[in-house]
């Protein structure tokens, strides 16, 4: 009975595998990747600890602990880059069977032809026909919500406690923490007729820097991130950081008069964003005996793994004037918050 029992349960788990939905399978795959980035994470922070200890022991000097650092991050950048885009490629093939699934066509615009044996009775018909020159454009999904890109910049800084007047009291500089980020994103409306809002969603890579000033320096203290004064005269600080961003917005045109002109006319949108920092690198720059010295600390520094937020943005045709703000914490243990701002150009 045990063993009947035990048949019955794998034949049902191999059912239910091999019947995966898109939807499922997009976030198994997610929760795939970022399982691996968590686990290439894990084990950097291993080397860099046996790294710090060797050389608190003297077994290495500074100077070879510095340079195998570098050599360890540079690597996991490397095996990180290849694990993310071979698990988006997964995950965009399961976007085009929802696409597939959902308006029945592929992605390339398809064209409809006049079959030469039938004949055509109506005038009408005849003189569209022969505007455009014996074949019919068929304006489907293809055309009009393909695949678009982006890029975007701005500048970017931290609040506390949720409040926005304390950006007056940040230690960040206002102009100098900038950002910049490309990524596509899907479009598909509610309905199929009519100018219904429009669903968007996509993947972005986003590249940030915080900036201090008054010669403000992270300190890692294991546990705790904290700022501290820097004992050398310091020519540059800033703390950067990488994440890969899933977008989820609602659109709305407030111009547009007809399906047929979704670039055109002022829009509306909100929305929010999920995704995780898979990099975190500081930079600072001082001179010391007459000469420049740059050190680059890799680590955690105690910034979330995950980020996800609301954003929101008001544009016109390809341009758009965003805002983005994180609802986690930028540091653990902490109650930083990010918020960022700036223009976005379509693709």
């Amino acid at each position: 009975m045990k063993n009947r029992l035990l048949l019955v349960l794998v034949l049902l788990t191999t059912v239910a595998w091999a019947q995966e939905t898109p939807e499922a399978g997009i976030q198994r795959l997610t929760n795939e990747l970022n399982t691996l980035v968590q686990n290439k994470k894990d084990s950097l922070q291993i080397t860099l600890t046996d790294l710090e200890n060797r050389e608190k022991s003297g077994t290495i000097t500074a100077d070879e602990a510095a340079s195998l650092k570098k050599e360890a991050n540079e690597a996991y950048a490397t095996v990180l880059d290849d694990i993310i885009y071979e698990k988006v490629d997964e995950i965009w093939a399961k976007k085009y069977e929802i696409d597939e699934a959902v308006y029945g066509v592929e992605e390339e615009t398809e064209e409809v032809f006049a079959p030469e044996q039938e004949e055509m009775t109506d005038s009408t018909d005849t003189n569209k026909l022969s505007q455009f020159g014996g074949k019919i454009p068929q304006i489907g999904k293809a055309e009009k919500f393909k695949t678009n890109g982006h890029f975007a910049f701005g500048f970017n800084n931290m609040i506390y406690d949720h409040q926005l007047n304390t950006l007056d009291d940040s230690p960040y500089s206002l102009r100098a923490s900038v950002f910049f980020e490309i990524g596509f994103n899907k479009s598909i409306p509610f309905k199929k007729e009519g100018t219904s809002p429009l669903f968007k969603y996509g993947l972005s890579f986003r590249y940030s820097e915080m900036k201090l000033f008054d010669n403000l320096y992270h300190e890692d203290l294991g546990d705790l991130t904290v700022l501290s004064v820097h004992p050398e005269e310091l020519k540059k600080s800033k703390l950067t950081t990488s994440q890969m961003l899933i977008p989820l917005e609602l659109e709305f045109n407030l111009t547009r008069k007809s399906e047929d002109e979704l670039k055109k006319g002022f829009k509306l949108g909100i929305g929010g964003y999920a995704g995780l920092n898979y990099f975190t690198k500081e930079v600072i720059k001082f001179e010391e005996s007459s000469e420049q010295r740059k050190q680059e600390n890799y680590g955690s520094f105690n910034v979330s793994p995950f980020v996800y937020g609301l954003s929101g943005y008001l544009g016109y045709n390809n341009y758009a004037l965003f805002v983005k703000y994180d609802l986690n914490t930028f540091f653990r243990e902490s109650d930083t918050r990010a918020i960022s701002a700036g223009l976005r150009l379509g693709l």
